[in-house]
């Protein structure tokens, strides 16, 4: 043995156990810093809510107009011609019930839904550490996760409960999957929404049109969310996950066509606080709410003859 042999360091080997902890740890850190980032914001906006006031149903109001007959003839009188409306499907109800869910959970939801969004497109892979949520945020998430399991719009779901508080999950890329994560759900949640209240107002002058594609008097193709014939009442109701900038000039544009009174032409933008929902309502030309606020105006709008 050489002198050189006596001083030589061996050299170190990897623990990939040790390594594979340290990533790890480093992962659940950096979702924390996140979550709290998220709070922390959240408390800088005023007026935003943090629940539903009255929970939906999965209902079929039984008073409901298949035809739809005076929503077709109100858009007709403005040049407004309905070229398809979507056929109903076997699962809308299985849907519904999870658009139902979701719409009533959604304030407990949020950090879930932003995972799922940014995941869908590729169907990759998510780790979410929820261990700062409060216990009810936790139940609601673990539950809709569950949820959407069953029904394979989440491919993959292990949730690790104290200590950890890890929801780890991978959303389904299939078409149906994707659609329903990118806002149908929020539209199949608002349309529940009418039908429930038409139900429990005894209305019996109540129709409902979703997800019609029309050919405005110009001849562009145009696809509005829903819209409600109420006790000879016209709503026009468009939905936004995330976005709206680039959608509400020209949805104030076809307000402007459809010529309604102040508080029919409504755009629900789920999450956003209330001094910006006044705001965008004075610059546009429709009434702006959260989640919250349309659940509680709607309710009093079925109410009134």
């Amino acid at each position: 043995m050489s002198i050189f042999d006596i001083f030589r360091k061996p050299s170190p080997t990897v623990d990939t156990d040790v390594l594979k902890q340290i990533m790890h740890d480093q992962r659940i850190m950096l979702s924390k810093i996140e979550q709290l980032t998220q709070q922390i914001e959240s408390l800088k906006q005023p007026g935003v809510r943090t629940s539903i006031s009255t929970p939906i149903k999965t209902i079929v109001a039984p008073y409901e107009d298949p035809q739809a007959t005076h929503i077709l003839q109100f858009l007709q009188q403005r040049g407004v011609n309905v070229r398809t409306v979507p056929n109903a499907q076997e699962y809308d109800g299985v849907f519904n019930e999870m658009a139902t869910l979701m719409g009533n959970k959604y304030y407990h939801i949020i950090p879930l839904l932003e995972q799922i969004k940014k995941n869908m497109q590729k169907g990759s892979s998510f780790w979410l550490n929820i261990a700062q949520s409060p216990q009810q945020a936790i139940a609601d998430m673990t539950l809709v996760c569950n949820k959407l399991h069953e029904l394979t719009l989440l491919r993959d779901y292990l949730y690790k409960k104290a200590p950890q508080y890890n929801i780890s999950a991978r959303p389904s890329n299939e078409p149906r999957a994707q659609n329903f994560f990118s806002g149908q759900w929020l539209e199949r949640y608002i349309a529940q929404m009418m039908r429930q209240f038409a139900s429990d107002a005894w209305v019996t002058d109540f129709e409902i049109l979703t997800n019609p594609q029309i050919i405005m008097p110009n001849g562009d193709d145009f696809e509005l969310d829903v819209l409600v014939h109420l006790n000879g009442r016209i709503y026009w109701i468009e939905t936004k996950t995330g976005h709206y900038q680039d959608h509400i000039g020209k949805y104030s544009k076809f307000a402007e066509l459809l010529n309604l009174p102040a508080g029919q032409s409504v755009m629900v933008l789920p999450d956003a606080n209330t001094e910006t929902t006044f705001r965008l309502s004075l610059m546009f030309k429709m009434k702006v709410m959260n989640l919250s606020d349309a659940n509680e105006y709607f309710l009093a709008e079925f109410t009134k003859r």
